[in-house]
């Protein structure tokens, strides 16, 4: 099926597309966590988590995915002679990211939530959310409406393909998974502030405080190993 590029779901028929590719190539994930329910709620059993939480839960889910099949790129055995402290990294990314992964996955399941929103916008939980949000967010808002996906710090298909490419030179490959990841990290943190102060279950909560210290010091690995490159 052909998405047309000013659809509001053709964002969303790239990312479904992303999310069962990067299923696909993510076959050695570490081993399937326990249920998040086992992390605690604040809510009684069939109540709908609130808006921030939800919405988070949903748009982080597709973020992990992409993060997924960049890493996937650089730790596939496809993969000649890259440097071993971008597989290295690229490896902690797949581990840690598809353990969160399954875990959002069991969150959304447990509260019968469809992994996207039904309204086809990853980030109207935080367009709602408008008088709760910093300046920071809201630029980062505005980068999210620019966005063709959306949301902010996502590669297009075509560019994801790249990092497969074998013709295209390995320092090159390289030096564009780090520029991209960066994005993709640097976004991630920018969605997780909000839900880090203001998401009402403990999990989110936890999860959004986590991607902040956990993602900020991968971008400072990154972006050394990037100048190392450069």
């Amino acid at each position: 099926m052909r998405f047309a590029a000013t659809s509001p779901w053709a964002a969303l028929g790239w990312l479904l597309l992303g999310m069962m590719l990067g299923g696909a190539m993510v076959g050695y994930v570490m081993q399937q966590p326990p249920l998040v329910e086992n992390l605690g709620s604040e809510h009684e059993p069939g109540e709908e988590p609130p808006d921030i939480d939800l919405g988070y839960a949903q748009a982080m889910l597709v973020h992990h995915q992409q993060a997924l099949m960049m890493a996937s790129y650089m730790v596939s055995p496809a993969v000649s002679q890259p440097d071993p402290n971008v597989v290295q990294l690229a490896r902690r990314i797949v581990q840690v990211q598809s353990a969160e992964v399954e875990q959002l996955k069991g969150w959304l399941l447990g509260r019968e939530a469809p992994v996207l929103p039904l309204n086809g916008d990853l980030m109207a939980w935080m367009k709602s959310a408008d008088a709760e949000l910093n300046v920071d967010e809201k630029l980062f808002l505005e980068r999210c409406k620019q966005s063709p996906l959306g949301m902010a710090g996502l590669r297009m298909p075509e560019e994801l393909q790249q990092l497969g490419d074998a013709n295209l030179p390995m320092t090159d490959r390289q030096r564009r998974f780090l520029t991209w990841m960066i994005a993709h990290h640097e976004a991630a943190m920018a969605m997780s502030t909000l839900p880090s102060r203001r998401a009402l279950t403990p999990y989110i909560r936890q999860l959004a405080n986590e991607v902040l210290v956990q993602q900020a010091r991968e971008v400072l690995i990154m972006k050394a190993l990037l100048k190392r490159l450069s």
